[in-house]
């Protein structure tokens, strides 16, 4: 792996995203095909454990401020 991370030839072509998560930097590779229309390369930011959790709650489930906060105070969600 430490062959082709280095492989200058793949980085010229794409093939290799950097990611965070913090302060914290790597290098993955992004799927080796390209659509036409659909992005297949790795997200530059990961989001942290939870991050999203009230809008998905809200967005997808339905849920509102109160039951969300009755999760918490419940410790269901962090």
């Amino acid at each position: 792996m430490a062959e082709a991370i280095a492989d200058p030839q793949l980085a010229e072509r794409g093939f290799f995203a950097e990611l965070s998560e913090g302060e914290s930097r790597f290098r993955c590779a992004n799927q080796p095909y390209l659509l036409s229309r659909t992005p297949t390369h790795a997200r530059a930011l990961l989001a942290a454990l939870g991050e999203h959790g009230a809008a998905v709650l809200r967005e997808k489930l339905g849920f509102d401020d109160a039951q969300i906060a009755q999760l918490r105070a419940q410790r269901v969600l962090g």
